[in-house]
């Protein structure tokens, strides 16, 4: 395991939704992020991700112990608002994943100059293309 202390620090970084959901619900799979953001000085959610969060939540795919502004708070994250210049940044960065919320994410952490933490799959091997796409 990665000693917290040589983890690089970060002024800013936004997460991806699964991110949010493994910390909501104590999943292992978040130890490794929960360990980059003590680091972190401002984490920001996109209200893209809240968005997919709530229709998880009302389809059913997604329960949560307590609600989302409840969680928003105990994690200290920066709702980080889906602006014009975002959607204009909007592009498809892996013909392996045309998922809408994966490459707006992606873009909205490009755009915005800040880091992007994720553990999805199909974006961590972009990392190495995208020095600013932090896989954990």
């Amino acid at each position: 395991m990665t000693n917290p202390s040589s983890q690089p620090q970060y002024q800013a970084v936004l997460v991806d939704t699964h991110i949010v959901i493994w910390l909501a619900n104590n999943d292992p799979r978040g130890q490794a992020a929960q360990l980059l953001l003590k680091n972190v000085d401002k984490i920001y959610l996109s209200c893209l991700s809240i968005l997919e969060i709530n229709m998880k939540l009302a389809t059913g795919k997604l329960k949560m112990d307590e609600p989302l502004e409840q969680l928003i708070d105990d994690l200290r994250l920066s709702i980080l608002d889906y602006t014009q210049e975002q959607t204009a940044a909007y592009r498809i960065f892996s013909p392996d994943n045309k998922d809408p919320f994966d490459n707006a994410l992606i873009a909205t952490a490009q755009r915005e100059g800040v880091p992007f933490v994720t553990a999805d799959r199909l974006i961590t091997p972009l990392s190495a293309t995208y020095p600013w796409i932090l896989a954990v």
